[in-house]
């Protein structure tokens, strides 16, 4: 189950190559879908209750879904979320973020850890309004293909695997799972005790790095990757005054012009 959603993601990289016509017909335009899915009420009751968000009645966890194909769930590409994070104006910010089944291997501390880890876009935590415990979350050059490797930890990775050291920020920790071998990760910062989002993360990294990393090696094209492939959520906090109809309709009107634009089916949002 660690390396669950990244092996999905190889595959789905070869998919893309192997045959480029399936691809186009399974791409997704960005929809939402708003506690719909059993199988994700632990990610919901992550924002909502384990976590220390503020105001978490303005939060949505967000997903696809195409009901006329019976599919419930489907999750959305980096290049989709950015469009749908540009254009709306019903949310303050919508961010993504992976499931925690994106293993990682720590390796060089003793023997081999399997670390769950999330890939996360550089605002993620800005939009939760967390604010870490030690150090700094993700800029947006930490999310730039090629880009030295930052992490973030959790409290519970940081005192386990650090002893709660207060001078763990700058230290470099050897991470494998993403490219084709080991990499070494900066530590930029930790997050407060309660932070558990999405549940079960030991650290957290940026997510564009972490697509474009693998499509490289792997040779495939990174923008194609960046918009076909769907492997992420959503997390997005209203706008004041926002009801939730109204970012319903905006964003079902983004969803109709993303159709056109790429030649896709058009979806629309459940909440």
């Amino acid at each position: 189950m660690m390396h669950g959603l990244w092996q999905e993601l190889r595959l789905s990289l070869r998919g893309l190559v192997r045959n480029p016509a399936f691809s186009l017909t399974a791409v997704s335009v960005l929809s939402l879908a708003i506690g719909a899915n059993a199988a994700l009420l632990g990610v919901v009751k992550a924002v909502l209750f384990r976590s220390p968000v503020e105001s978490p009645e303005d939060v949505l966890v967000m997903w696809e879904q195409d009901l006329e194909r019976d599919r419930p769930l489907i999750e959305v590409s980096y290049s989709n979320f950015a469009d749908f994070r540009e254009e709306s104006a019903s949310f303050e910010d919508v961010a993504a973020f992976s499931s925690v089944n994106w293993g990682h291997i720590l390796t060089g501390a003793g023997d081999a850890y399997a670390v769950s880890s999330a890939g996360v876009s550089t605002n993620f935590f800005e939009t939760l309004s967390v604010r870490p415990l030690l150090g700094r979350t993700f800029r947006a050059e930490d999310d730039e293909p090629g880009a030295a490797g930052a992490v973030v930890l959790s409290f519970g990775f940081w005192q386990e695997r650090f002893g709660g050291a207060l001078n763990v920020v700058g230290r470099t920790i050897d991470l494998e799972g993403d490219t084709s071998g080991v990499e070494a990760f900066t530590v930029i910062g930790v997050m407060p005790r309660k932070f558990d989002f999405p549940r079960g993360a030991e650290i957290w990294t940026p997510v564009r790095r972490r697509l474009a990393g693998a499509a490289l090696a792997r040779s495939y094209r990174v923008e194609e990757v960046l918009r076909r492939l769907n492997v992420l959520f959503l997390v997005g906090r209203l706008a004041p005054s926002v009801e939730r109809a109204h970012a319903e309709a905006e964003s079902n009107g983004i969803l109709r012009r993303l159709a056109e634009t790429h030649a896709w089916p058009a979806r629309t949002i459940v909440r």
